[in-house]
């Protein structure tokens, strides 16, 4: 048997008994076999067989747990930069040939990390960036001779690939077509591309693709597909599992839920309709999850109000506690100088059941009157929707028009007060203006 420099099958050439023991196992083993091997062999005197040594054969092999492999292999000592005998060809060099990108760079960083020295030359005068370069891995060259960071590469190869190769895993999911969504997501396809029709993988996955649904879920959730993207409806993955009567019907609704609530799914994400995954749930009386999904929304809620207000000590996020200072968060939401922030905290809010009412003690301060006090027309219109009073005085007798009066805030005033309040604040304006005439 002659070395080998390409990636080949190793069934036929290397389970053959006369073949040596660690050299079939980092072939054909298993990655226990491996380990089974270094406990009953601590000393290996000759690690070579055919020209190549175990981790040769590991990198030529193929191997989906080649990572694993490589750490058993390098922490039982044997040499990251080994040649083979007749090309002498490292690990690297054989890493950078016979792989494929990027679903093989994970190979060539482990390496390196384990100190494979990438200026080493090969029999025929080659290093393994140049053999990287020689081979048009323009991305493999740049981390091997450290022009860019492992993060930057991955973003080019995301940027690169990601965009190229989504519509066919898109196409994969939907079609069911298992060994051509593996392929494509160890290419680097953008498992968040929306195609033409609004879709994505992941919507797919819960709508169309008849493979194990929680087996698709978790390779394309490890693919980095976002369990938050929308289709075209608003939908969320969890919306769409709430939806699917197949997943009731099977059994399988539960499990679903729960892997996108762990993987980080938004309870509160509605749909055109305006309805999240808890009030859909509610309708179609599946107590089970709406008691799971009441207690991740209540979750949800504590900490978007704990982030959105920054300090931790402002409040526990209970939405109906005061601060040391007498604010309830829903107070502290309209003070937020960020129309979007505020928009959507006092919204989470609400939906949690802020008393959109409730007052500052000792001032008897409403939202309402510090959204007028501070021309938050926005939140004004917010509140007054909401089922704000907008006759509560504070307790020195000031509506939320009042406010808003004394401020000037015109567009305010035109949300609180009825035509009369209007007249009535220009006609005592004007009083004041005239008494203070000089009369010639």
């Amino acid at each position: 048997m002659t070395e080998m420099t390409k990636r080949v099958q190793f069934e036929d050439d290397y389970s053959n008994s006369e073949v040596e023991p660690l050299h079939r196992d980092c072939a054909v083993g298993s990655l226990d076999d491996i380990r089974n091997f270094f406990n009953s062999n601590p000393k290996l005197d000759d690690l070579f067989y055919e020209g190549l040594s175990p981790l040769h054969v590991a990198i030529l092999s193929d191997r989906n747990d080649i990572i694993d492999v490589i750490d058993v292999l390098i922490n039982n000592g044997v040499d990251v930069n080994a040649q083979t005998e007749t090309n002498k060809d490292t690990a690297l060099h054989l890493a950078v040939e016979n792989g494929e990108f990027p679903q093989n760079y994970d190979v060539i960083v482990k390496l390196i990390d384990c100190k494979a020295d990438a200026e080493i030359r090969n029999k025929r005068l080659r290093s393994a960036y140049d053999c990287a370069l020689a081979k048009g891995h323009d991305l493999v060259a740049s981390t091997l001779d450290g022009s860019k960071s492992t993060n930057e590469v991955q973003n080019s190869f995301r940027e690169r690939y990601g965009e190229k190769y989504a519509p066919i895993l898109n196409e994969a999911v939907l079609e069911s077509d298992e060994d051509t969504m593996k392929e494509y997501i160890k290419k680097g396809a953008d498992p968040n591309y929306i195609n033409k029709y609004g879709a994505g993988a992941i919507h797919y996955a819960l709508t169309r693709c008849t493979l194990p649904v929680m087996r698709v879920l978790d390779m394309l959730i490890s693919a980095g597909a976002d369990v938050d993207l929308r289709d075209d409806e608003g939908d969320s993955a969890l919306n769409l599992a709430i939806k699917s009567d197949d997943l009731r019907n099977s059994g399988q609704m539960m499990q679903v839920v729960n892997l996108l609530l762990d993987s980080g799914a938004d309870v509160t994400f509605k749909d055109l309709d305006g309805k999240d995954a808890l009030k859909l749930a509610k309708e179609r009386q599946y107590s089970d999850v709406v008691a799971v999904l009441s207690k991740s929304k209540s979750e949800h809620v504590k900490h978007v109000v704990m982030e959105a207000l920054e300090d931790t000590r402002e409040t526990d996020g209970s939405v109906n506690k005061a601060n040391e200072d007498g604010l309830y968060p829903i107070h502290q939401a309209v003070l937020k100088d960020d129309p979007e922030e505020r928009q959507k905290l006092l919204e989470t809010l609400t939906e949690a059941g802020a008393d959109i009412n409730v007052v500052v003690k000792g001032l008897g301060t409403t939202p309402l009157h510090l959204a007028a006090d501070k021309n938050r027309v926005d939140s004004v219109k917010f509140l007054l929707e909401h089922g704000a009073d907008k006759t509560k005085k504070t307790l020195v007798g000031k509506t939320a028009f009042d406010m808003a009066s004394e401020k000037g805030h015109t567009e305010v005033m035109e949300l609180l007060g009825d035509r009369h309040d209007i007249v009535q604040d220009r006609w005592r304006k004007g009083a004041k203006k005239s008494s203070s005439c000089i009369i010639l």
